[in-house]
C-alpha cells in the first residue's frame, strides 16, 4: 500500500468546489474542542483542567491517525473533522467524520465522505477503505452504505477508556456522569469495506 506517513506532509488532503479537507491549523482548536464535546460520550470529561491540551496534543501526535478540519471554501467555516487511521496489519486505512451539530442534516457529511473515499482510492488502490459505526449509529450507518460501504465484520466498542474515565468520574463529589458505563459495554461497532 501507498505509504500513509506522506499524507501528513500535504497541507490539503483533498477538495472540492465546495469543502476542504486539510491539516489543522491552531486557529482550528476551539471549533475542533467544540466538535470532540458534542461527539464525546463524556461530556464532563473537558471540565477537568488540562483535558482539552491532551486532547489537542494528542491529535496532533499520533503516528497512526490523521486529522483534518473540513473547511467551507466559500467563507472558510470549520465544519468537521476528518480522521484517517491507517491499519497497516490490515492493508487498510480507516475513515472517520463528524460534522459539527449544527451543519448536520445539510448533506455536508455525504459530499464529504464522498470525496475522502475517492482521494484514498486514487492514493491506496491497493489497499482497502474502511468505515466503522456503532451499531445504533443509524445515520451513520446509511450514510457508508451509500456510499458503497459493504459490512465485512463486526467487533467490540472501543470504550475501554471511556468506561474507566466513567468510573473515576463517579468517585468525584459533584460530578455526574451522563452515561452509564454499562450501556458502553454493550456497545458494538460495525466494520464497513468500501468496494
Amino acid at each position: 500500500m501507498g505509504r500513509f506517513i506522506d499524507l501528513v506532509k500535504e497541507p490539503v488532503f483533498a477538495e472540492n468546489e465546495t469543502y476542504m479537507i486539510r491539516k489543522l491549523k491552531n486557529s482550528d482548536r476551539p471549533d475542533l474542542l467544540l466538535l470532540l464535546r458534542e461527539i464525546s460520550p463524556i461530556r464532563q470529561v473537558f471540565e477537568i483542567e488540562g483535558v482539552e491540551d491532551l486532547y489537542w496534543e494528542m491529535i496532533n501526535a499520533s503516528d497512526s491517525s490523521i486529522t483534518y478540519a473540513v473547511i467551507k471554501q466559500s467563507d472558510q467555516a470549520f465544519l468537521g473533522q476528518v480522521v484517517l487511521k491507517s491499519h497497516p496489519e490490515e492493508d487498510a486505512i480507516e475513515a472517520g467524520l463528524d460534522i459539527i451539530q449544527q451543519f448536520q442534516n445539510k448533506g455536508i457529511g455525504s459530499e464529504v465522505l464522498k470525496v475522502v473515499i475517492e482521494t484514498l482510492q486514487k492514493r491506496f488502490p491497493e489497499g482497502k477503505i474502511i468505515a466503522k459505526a456503532y451499531s445504533d449509529n443509524e445515520r451513520s450507518i446509511h450514510l457508508i452504505r451509500k456510499l458503497g460501504g459493504v459490512k465485512v465484520a463486526e467487533e467490540p466498542g472501543e470504550y475501554d477508556a471511556a468506561i474507566a474515565i466513567l468510573e473515576l468520574l463517579q468517585q468525584v463529589p459533584g460530578m455526574e456522569a451522563d452515561v452509564d458505563p454499562e450501556q458502553l459495554k454493550q456497545k458494538r461497532i460495525e466494520v464497513y469495506q468500501f468496494v
